[in-house]
């Protein structure tokens, strides 16, 4: 899911992966500041990212703002 038409725009993402040495699925959220790009993410040591922790996490990046002093 992403907005780029915010005063902010952000994206947020998700990468599921098994691995030979272990899986490792991430929650990404990226938004962009005035003079920077914030990025934030969630990892879980699964294949997948259960659907109450992938919805917990975006509901959490999206109250996320940008302050600028």
């Amino acid at each position: 899911e992403k907005d780029e038409t915010a005063k902010y725009p952000w994206a947020i993402f998700k990468v599921e992966c098994a691995s030979s040495k272990g899986p490792e699925s991430q929650v990404w959220y990226a938004i962009q500041g005035t003079n920077e790009l914030y990025v934030n993410f969630r990892a879980v040591k699964s294949e997948t990212i259960p659907i109450a922790l992938q919805d917990k996490w975006v509901k959490f990046f999206k109250s996320a703002k940008v302050v600028v002093k």
